[in-house]
């Protein structure tokens, strides 16, 4: 037994003794055979930072903003928002975005130091804990899970630079240094053959596993990332010549989800249950992570004028204009091409139902109940408009990935 666990325990009985360390702190004591000797706090952890870098916001941490934000599809109302870099000067080469390199490969050096370290991990001295036989279960799941986050994190690459430096090893600074991208093709089946690899090792679903922790990588997940990285191999991004052969792969990648996913429990639901208090369990979910319960992203989101509501990420009209009608399937720019008198005709009316539960426009009632519900108005001087500190500059407000309805706390 480790001789600062003798100490702590003879602490904890009352006892003193000479064996007490009394310079002892975390920082000199946990050293790296430390963290392969403990499971909770050593091990699992470091497995778990990991998984928080596919986590890692863009921006700060659970900040609301969204990268549509940089596109056409949605303006940031608040002139301070980190996002508005991307559309105001502010990205450039000495203030880049994205954390997308950084954190990828952060990740994936984490992983290859220890897939190397594994052998090392030796918890035994721990065998007559109570939780003893749940830590090897899932140890034995540990080296699958990080092989398909770092097949995941070259993905990203891959779709984000194409060409990217393909690293399985631990590299010195020299090495690392002097390293040269690898072709995208060669990214390619680098992931597949990895995800092909762990698949069959990682359980449908963990509901059935050892303490029943959601948010990690499923044998579902690995074959649908791999699917999707053969869909844009496929693409003409990485595909100019359009070879068929590219496509046939893809298609059989996704075929192969679609007749399985009976037998793994996917099935699509409502558009709007995909996201409130229960969306992890979500029949349409296949990785994703649950948070503990909060209300800052509504109070982000909010429209100015709602109590708490400090607008936020507020849909475009170029967004709004791709929605289809359900009547001939005509866009709402097809149908509307030039400008819109709204006392005379109603253009939202007939739009798909996806529209209403994506947009708050002028006239919607917001939040849909309690003492704060009201009609919207967007339009210039109106209650949730202009001249109001980060009122909408497009005339909507987000409604997806906000809760509607308002819970006031009791006092």
């Amino acid at each position: 037994m480790r001789l600062h666990r003798i100490c702590l325990f003879i602490l904890a009985c009352v006892i003193t003794a000479s064996c007490v360390d009394l310079n002892y702190t975390e920082e000199n004591t946990r050293d790296e055979a430390w963290t392969y000797e403990y499971f909770e706090n050593g091990i699992k952890n470091m497995v778990f930072d990991v998984y928080a870098q596919i986590y890692n916001n863009e921006f700060e941490s659970n900040s609301a903003y969204f990268l549509a934000g940089a596109t056409d599809e949605a303006q940031y109302a608040l002139e301070t928002g980190a996002v508005n870099n991307y559309v105001n000067g502010g990205w450039s080469a000495a203030n880049p975005y994205s954390s997308t390199w950084n954190k990828s490969y952060t990740a994936i050096a984490d992983i290859c130091m220890y897939l190397e370290k594994i052998d090392q991990a030796d918890i035994s001295e721990w065998q007559y804990n109570s939780s003893y036989d749940n830590w090897v279960q899932q140890m034995e799941l540990f080296p699958y899970e990080l092989r398909f986050l770092r097949a995941y994190f070259y993905f990203d690459l891959l779709r984000t630079y194409g060409d990217v430096p393909l690293v399985t090893t631990t590299l010195t600074n020299a090495q690392a240094n002097n390293i040269e991208r690898t072709p995208a093709d060669q990214i390619v089946k680098f992931i597949v053959d990895e995800l092909d690899a762990v698949a069959p090792y990682l359980p449908v679903s963990y509901l059935t596993e050892v303490n029943s922790e959601i948010g990690r990588a499923t044998r579902v997940a690995a074959f649908a990332l791999k699917a999707r990285t053969l869909l844009y191999a496929a693409s003409p991004l990485f595909n100019p010549s359009n070879d068929k052969a590219k496509w046939e792969k893809a298609a059989e990648a996704c075929k192969y989800i679609l007749d399985n996913a009976s037998a793994w429990g996917l099935k699509l639901s409502n558009y709007g249950a995909l996201w409130g208090h229960d969306a992890f369990f979500n029949s349409e979910l296949i990785f994703g992570l649950g948070r503990g319960e909060s209300n800052s992203f509504e109070m982000a989101n909010y429209p100015v004028g709602v109590e708490n509501g400090a607008s936020g990420n507020c849909p475009t009209q170029s967004l709004v204009d791709q929605y289809e009608y359900q009547d001939n399937g005509e866009t709402f720019a097809q149908r509307y091409p030039g400008s819109i008198d709204l006392r005379v005709v109603n253009p939202y009316e007939g739009l798909d139902p996806r529209f209403a539960l994506t947009v708050v426009k002028n006239g919607d009632e917001w939040p849909t109940n309690g003492a704060q519900k009201r009609m919207i108005e967007t339009y210039i001087g109106g209650f949730n408009a202009s001249p109001k500190y980060g009122a909408t500059p497009t005339g909507y407000y987000l409604r997806k990935y906000v809760r509607v309805q308002c819970h006031r706390k009791r006092q």
